[in-house]
């Protein structure tokens, strides 16, 4: 009967078969019956039984594999388990020495898990903690029952760890020594929270030892359950003292009743009068003296109490009262003045100013608070001339005179002359500027026709001495020429006298020019300002030894505006007579350009000695004079020391003094 090679019923031919079929034909053979003598029945018989046998064993074999297979499982499971558990297990004996041990406790102890098998527990622990390992082995072999101990171990990098031991006694190891299981927990991060907490509650205890204000806690029936010393100061009551009785205690009436009421309502409502809000209270001291106070009080989550900070004000509302009436002061100072008071705050913007200048700007501190000064008040055309004066201000200068123009919602002009200063906090540092300003608008008109009247009797008189002393002394000199010329004809005059007197003709009249000169301004061309400038420094060439040079575009705008033109020539005119009677300079240089922003520029440079810029006010009449006739026509006037060596003056200056000038 032939059977599948894969059939249950079939023989095997794999290795266990094989061997499993000489052990029978063994046992066979040692039966010494004959087959041939076997019926043919009996050997059919015999075939099915062990055929039937073979399946047997088939089967068998298949469920030794399967429970192989789940034992294995089951093994690396366990091994998983012991191996990468949070926590190290370990067998010891009584003298320490490591048995097991899974890998969690060969990481812990910072060694590989071969060298640690065999060797002993009490080489990790600290020198400081044998004698408590010592103990608690006595214990552990002692009571049979679980124990525990917290150790300081020592790892293989003399690094350290907190750790908790937990032992149980268990059966002798094959050595025949007693053996305890146990568990290792690294519990170094608990220690270390446990180290912060306690450094965390000492500080908090200094603190409220230390602090200068009343901290008090009360629970929910407003009972102080704590006090810091701190009471006693304020209040005259100890901590003891105070402890155990209601809040209420420290209130004047009618708060003493009331105060239970506030707490009930806030625990009822969660709507708080005091409660997480804070607010200035009145406090009632031991001896029943009153004073003012701030509370804070704040609910400590989930634990029905309440922690209150109470600071005495006494002195600090004195000093807001005091404050007050200075405040109140100066407000009626300022609203009593005829002067403008205007107060900027570092980016420009109007912080206040006074009725004054409501009055003359025509805009009201209500619509103006807070809005940038340079954009509100001032023309376009001196914005950016005015916001670099106020910048000197804020980081330089301690303080700046200028004039310059506000513009009304209707469009005039006015002309205010300031006087500005840095203002500074209690620390020194600049918050803003304060100034102070007079309108000066009819003033400089006044002025102004002044200076017409004066400028056009300055040319009369020029003009007159000119063309009549000079043309007189020139006649003068022709007479004596032709006296000389008869004298050389025979007549008894000495030639040489003669001549000496018209020498000192002629320098009369080189004289009377100068002066001529000097009185004379500009003219009223649209151009004659570089043209007088011109013509002084070829004066400067003929009368001095100074060499000069004079740069001007071909294409300069042209300067419309005589008075203007008059006053930056005059300026012109002073820096060049400054620098020759007082730098010993070489080199003198003028420019005069136009500027991006519609402004002229008018500089004049030497390379003398210079001076000391804050000595400017001790240098004569002459600087003063530069100074006001800058002022006069809104012009910026700068005087440097040049690094170089020398002087720089720079006078920048506009086409217009405004609509109101003739």
């Amino acid at each position: 009967m032939n059977q599948p090679e894969n059939s249950p019923m079939s023989f095997r031919s794999d290795g266990p078969s094989r061997a499993l079929r000489k052990r029978a034909e063994s046992l066979l053979n040692k039966a010494g019956k004959d087959v041939d003598t076997v019926l043919w029945g009996d050997i059919k018989a015999l075939v099915h039984e062990l055929q039937v046998h073979q399946v047997e064993l088939e089967f068998q074999n298949v469920e030794l594999r399967e429970a192989e297979s789940k034992l294995s499982e089951s093994r690396d499971h366990y091994s998983d388990l012991y191996d990468f558990a949070p926590v190290g297990y370990l067998t010891i004996e009584a003298d320490t020495k490591i048995i097991e041990a899974n890998l969690t406790t060969a990481k812990m102890l910072g060694v590989n898990r071969g060298d640690l098998i065999s060797s002993k527990f009490s080489d990790f622990v600290d020198r400081d903690a044998q004698d408590e390992l010592y103990i608690f082995r006595r214990k552990v072999f002692a009571s049979k029952k679980v124990s525990n101990c917290e150790l300081l171990i020592r790892r293989a990098d003399g690094t350290t760890r907190n750790v908790r031991l937990q032992c149980a006694a268990a059966s002798t190891t094959t050595s025949g020594k007693a053996s305890c299981h146990a568990a290792l927990i690294d519990i170094t991060s608990e220690k270390e929270a446990e180290e912060e907490l306690r450094i965390q509650e000492d500080w908090n205890h200094a603190i409220l030892n230390a602090a200068v204000d009343v901290i008090i806690t009360i629970d929910q029936q407003g009972v102080i359950v704590a006090a810091n010393p701190a009471t006693e100061k304020i209040f005259g009551y100890s901590p003891a003292e105070m402890e155990g009785q209601n809040l209420s205690m420290l209130m004047p009436s009618p708060d003493r009743k009331k105060h239970d009421g506030y707490l009930a309502n806030y625990q009822k409502t969660g709507e708080g009068h005091v409660i997480g809000v804070g607010r200035e209270v009145t406090g009632r001291r031991k001896d029943g003296s009153t004073f003012p106070a701030d509370l804070a009080v704040g609910e400590a989550d989930q634990m029905g109490y309440y922690t209150g900070i109470i600071r005495d004000i006494s002195f600090r509302s004195r000093m807001k009262e005091e404050a007050r009436k200075k405040h109140d002061f100066s407000e009626s100072l300022i609203e009593a003045t005829q002067s403008i008071i205007l107060v900027l705050d570092c980016e420009g913007r109007v912080v206040r100013y006074n009725k004054v200048l409501e009055q003359i700007s025509g805009r009201s501190l209500v619509e103006c608070e807070g809005s940038d000064w340079f954009e509100t008040f001032l023309p376009v055309e001196d914005q950016s001339q005015v916001r670099e004066l106020f910048r000197s201000v804020t980081l330089v200068s301690p303080t700046s005179t200028n004039i310059n123009s506000i513009v009304t919602p209707l469009g005039r002009l006015r002309k205010i002359e300031w006087q500005s200063a840095p203002l500074r906090d209690a620390e020194g540092s600049v918050i803003g500027i304060v100034c102070s300003g007079t309108d000066v608008t009819d003033r400089l008109l006044l002025e102004q026709e002044v200076f017409r009247a004066s400028e056009e009797e300055k040319v009369c008189i020029a003009q007159d001495l000119h063309d009549g002393l000079g043309s007189l002394l020139i006649g003068i000199s022709y007479l004596f020429a032709s006296m000389v010329e008869d004298l050389r004809r025979g007549k008894a005059v000495e030639a040489k006298a003669i001549k000496r007197v018209t020498d000192s003709l002629a320098e009369a009249n080189d004289q009377a020019r100068d002066l001529a000169h000097g009185l004379i301004g500009i003219s009223d061309q649209p151009n004659a300002l570089p043209g007088a400038i011109k013509r002084l420094i070829d004066w400067v060439r003929s009368t001095s030894n100074l060499a000069c040079r004079f740069k001007a575009p071909s294409d300069i705008i042209m300067i419309t505006n005589t008075v203007i033109g008059n006053h930056v020539f005059r300026i012109a005119q002073e820096a060049v007579n400054n620098a020759i009677r007082h730098s010993g300079a070489k080199l003198l240089t003028l420019r005069i350009k136009p500027l991006e922003d519609g402004r002229f520029a008018l500089t004049v440079l030497d390379n003398g000695s210079g001076f000391d810029l804050e000595k400017l006010s001790d240098r004569g009449i002459g600087l003063r004079t530069m100074q006001y006739r800058a002022h006069a026509i809104g012009a910026m006037l700068r005087i440097k020391r040049r690094k170089k060596g020398g002087t720089r003056v720079e006078c920048l200056f506009s086409n217009r003094l405004g609509p109101e000038t003739p």
